[in-house]
């Protein structure tokens, strides 16, 4: 049984697609259903931020995986700590359903926190082994708030497996007090069939973008901890300098920041350098990324990017800041340079640094050839397999 409220549905099919992604490749190798819930809302229009809740299908097949979306209570901006709770409530009936047709063996949710802590609930009222796969930002955001920190915590203590995306990540849970002989690290996947090296010019020539420009590319929400906000500041800086050229900064993404990046847009005169191409359908991304020259994320924290693992797929170099399991995956010269988060010098300077290089799309491809996601699933299911085991002979 996988829990996971960011599974992608019929309102939001670009939401948590690496997350849909490796459950694919999973469902090919074990039964599994998905209970993914979205936040109950009020079904009237004039409610814009939560209204598309409304119209998720409560149930579901997604690649011939059944997909259930149960609905729980929310208290936006607030009360954030009891989301867990929530959650669970809201997920136990269709849980309790679930398990008269289909005897599951064990629990797999994605995020720690709110997902596990609901899952850890479920797994003691369905006594059944729970496993929690941890993906960044529930360890590096949530965890700076004391009560869902314990709630993490608790919930990490509970699982019999605990897998995280990097060791960064395992690192700081260690430091949380989760025993480091429970914590597995599997990296995520990339879907190799579609992020490949494909012809820049015709790539461009598809998307309407120029063939004379080297373009800089940001894929990302357009939220503080991405660091958009300070990309654009660097932008800006190249520009100043006459160091930009004929560099043009695509940002693909959308969210809180983005009345706040069109007025830097606007106030430091980029209109023309600049463009915001919103939000982009997951199957476009791989032509955005092959029409680009450099993939640039400067994000102020991070598990294991998959917009990272997508590009380098595709040969493209990356300039990226020096946080979270980024290091990890740009591990080499070849494939990209790093800087330090917040430092608008530094990223400019990998910048330029990165326009002036020759790089070798091969030798970048050839980095991280080895993560797939169909070898994710094969890592995660016998780490499944294995707690099982121990489980029946202790």
């Amino acid at each position: 049984m996988v829990i996971s409220s960011e599974f992608p549905n019929n309102q939001q099919t670009t939401k948590g697609i690496f997350i849909k992604q490796q459950i694919v490749e999973l469902a090919k190798l074990c039964s599994l259903k998905v209970i993914a819930p979205v936040p109950w809302s009020v079904p009237l229009e004039k409610f814009k931020k939560s209204y598309i809740f409304s119209r998720v299908k409560k149930k579901e097949t997604c690649d011939d995986i059944e997909v259930f979306h149960p609905r729980y209570f929310i208290t936006p901006k607030l009360g954030r700590v009891f989301y867990g709770l929530f959650y669970f409530l809201g997920i136990y009936k269709t849980a309790k359903a679930i398990a008269c047709n289909f005897d599951y063996d064990l629990i797999l949710a994605y995020f720690a926190y709110p997902d596990g802590f609901a899952a850890a609930l479920l797994a003691k009222a369905f006594r059944r082994p729970l496993v929690v796969k941890v993906m960044g930002s529930d360890i590096n955001l949530y965890t700076r708030s004391f009560l869902r920190r314990c709630l993490t915590v608790y919930t990490l203590k509970q699982a019999r497996q605990v897998i995280a995306v990097t060791e960064d990540i395992k690192k700081k849970m260690i430091a949380l007090g989760v025993g480091a002989d429970k914590i597995a690290v599997v990296y995520n996947g990339v879907d190799s069939h579609r992020f490949r090296p494909m012809d820049t010019l015709e790539c461009r020539k598809e998307l309407g973008l120029p063939e004379d420009k080297t373009i800089l590319l940001f894929i990302g929400a357009f939220r503080k901890i991405k660091g958009v906000d300070y990309l654009v500041d660097a932008y800006s800086k190249l520009n100043e300098n006459n160091l930009a050229g004929d560099l043009l900064l695509i940002l693909i993404g959308d969210g809180e920041l983005k009345n706040k990046i069109k007025d830097k847009v606007d106030r430091f005169g980029l209109r023309s350098k600049v463009r915001l191409a919103g939000i982009r359908p997951h199957q476009e991304i791989p032509r955005w990324i092959n029409a680009c020259d450099i993939l640039c994320l400067s994000s102020e924290d991070e598990g294991c990017p998959n917009v990272i693992l997508e590009a380098l797929a595709c040969g493209k170099p990356v300039v990226a800041a020096k946080v979270g399991g980024i290091p990890e995956i740009v591990n080499s010269a070849d494939c990209g340079n790093l800087f330090r988060p917040h430092s608008i010098e530094e990223l400019t300077l990998a910048i330029q640094a990165a326009v002036k290089k020759k790089w070798d799309p091969e030798i970048i491809k050839a980095r991280i050839t080895y993560l797939t996601w169909e070898k994710t699933a094969k890592e995660i299911l016998a780490l499944c397999q294995a707690r099982l085991s121990n489980m029946k002979t202790a």
